[in-house]
């Protein structure tokens, strides 16, 4: 902050700067030279102290601890963002039909298929016919929301392709999953997995008629419940800061000015560690992982790899 406010008063004072004239600017002496050798922040070399009691504040500053954005926090610890688990699945009769509506984004879009496909032919019922459809009157609806945002695992967010051909030469078309939802024909990644989970026979587009896709969370149907969204876990909340205050055994490893702590933390221990080294150095005797240990992480971390979710949104890998 000091080298950008220095660049920063450097640039306004500079000469060779031309400025418009305009009835609507005010223009200072131009003898008035500001002064640049101020590096602080809150310009306090030049200006002098800040005047007023800092043990009294002004009434309406806060100073109490500020909450952190949950965002910011994973941003700037280089962590993927965790998932929030969302309702899944809901089924709802009405009258003497049964309607399922599942939410794409929460469920693998394979195993979503599968259970699309199960329910649309009618196998939940006794009175199911490989060869015939059910009446309109006892039959199953599917109703699937988030469709514009599918859940997909390991590399296929980006390496799972869509085919098409004209049957003229040359005129064979690919794109990405990602490139399908950004387009106009988004509903074809959920279509084309239900689809292929179906018969091809003379049944399935039957079957098809009864399945409507949507983009986001809410459908069109006024008597089907929708979905209501869990907001993420506050990180103020889930590692309570607060605590860390009343405990014995925290201490602080790192600040900017020992002499210049707040008094909530002035009863803590001040151990500084040397952040040069690596975490494994700064023990003296580090202890070595066993082979169980270290092939029970490698698969840890190999499933972590596997099961990771591809946010088509922001184009980037969410944790389950």
């Amino acid at each position: 902050m000091a080298l950008l406010s220095r660049i920063f008063r450097a640039a306004i004072s500079n000469p060779f700067l031309r400025v418009k004239r305009s009835s609507r600017i005010k223009f200072v002496n131009s003898a008035y030279t500001l002064d640049t050798s101020d590096d602080s922040d809150d310009m306090t070399k030049a200006l002098g102290p800040i005047p007023g009691d800092p043990s009294n504040p002004p009434r309406g500053l806060k100073t109490d601890w500020i909450d952190i954005p949950t965002d910011d926090v994973l941003e700037l610890a280089g962590i993927e963002k965790p998932r929030t688990p969302q309702p899944a699945y809901m089924c709802y009769p009405v009258g003497t039909q049964t309607w399922h509506i599942f939410n794409a984004e929460a469920l693998p879009l394979g195993r979503m298929a599968t259970k699309i496909a199960y329910y649309l032919q009618g196998k939940n019922q006794p009175i199911y016919n490989h060869s015939h459809i059910t009446d309109k009157s006892v039959g199953n609806f599917v109703v699937v929301v988030n469709g514009k945002n599918p859940m997909v695992l390991g590399p296929k967010g980006r390496s799972k392709l869509y085919r098409s051909h004209s049957r003229y030469p040359g005129h064979l078309k690919e794109m990405t999953i990602g490139q399908v939802l950004e387009r106009h024909h988004w509903r074809r990644v959920v279509n084309q997995a239900v689809r292929g989970m179906l018969p091809s026979n003379n049944v399935r587009p039957h079957y098809m008629q009864r399945l409507f896709i949507y983009p986001d969370l809410y459908h069109d149907f006024d008597f089907l419940p929708q979905f209501v969204l869990r907001k993420a876990p506050d990180i103020n909340e889930v590692y309570n800061f607060q605590s860390f205050i009343s405990d014995p055994s925290a201490k602080i490893i790192y600040t900017t000015d020992p002499n210049k702590l707040p008094e909530e933390i002035k009863h803590l221990k001040y151990e500084p560690e040397n952040f040069d080294k690596e975490v494994n150095y700064r023990d003296i005797f580090p202890k070595e992982y066993t082979m169980k240990e270290k092939r029970k992480i490698k698969n840890y971390l190999r499933k972590l790899r596997r099961y990771r979710i591809f946010n088509h949104r922001t184009g980037r890998f969410e944790m389950i």
